[in-house]
């Protein structure tokens, strides 16, 4: 199993969030050429962010060593922000499934009533791909990766519906929304 997760993680985020998202279209519905359209889309934006991260990566550390000395500061570390935490997070076993998996236990969450948010923000799956990322590291077992996905996962959704009506009494015209992100 760990050699067929090998293999489609080593297509790249690039190759298969194409794939993901062409046939989360076709699923809900969007003619095909429309969802091949968007899904190749999202694979232009990975290999544009990646691009963006590696410039930025090349382009400021020298700058950033040279602050590090006129100011005598020992920082040994470049924080890339969301970027390269999202692109890193999608990029690894648990990331490469974790659009399905997550909208799977979102529909039987919805299914047995335990929710009452669809969580259709796709892109920021990320945070959850990422928490599965560092347990998977952690333990080098994907299934205790994909556990605490799916524990964040299901804790995010919780949480957004218990924060929903102070969501909404807050903003103006927003019945119906919630935050359903668990670094919010």
């Amino acid at each position: 199993m760990e050699q067929v997760f090998s293999y489609i993680i080593g297509l790249g985020a690039a190759v298969m969030m194409p794939i993901i998202f062409t046939i989360l279209g076709l699923c809900i519905g969007i003619k095909f050429g429309k969802a091949l359209k968007s899904g190749l889309l999202v694979g232009v934006g990975f290999v544009g962010l990646s691009v963006v991260t590696a410039l930025l990566t090349s382009s400021l550390g020298d700058p950033l060593k040279k602050v590090t000395e006129i100011y005598g500061l020992s920082l040994r570390i470049f924080d890339m922000g969301w970027p390269a935490a999202a692109s890193v997070a999608y990029n690894t076993s648990v990331g490469a499934f974790i659009i399905p998996v997550c909208l799977a236990v979102n529909i039987v969450m919805l299914l047995t009533k335990t929710t009452k948010t669809v969580n259709i923000d796709l892109w920021n799956y990320w945070h959850f791909a990422f928490i599965g990322a560092v347990v998977y590291f952690a333990t080098e077992k994907i299934w205790w990766g994909f556990f605490a996905a799916i524990i964040c996962y299901i804790i995010t959704l919780v949480m957004a519906d218990l924060t929903c009506k102070q969501f909404q009494g807050y903003y103006d015209k927003m019945d119906g929304i919630s935050i359903p992100q668990p670094f919010c």
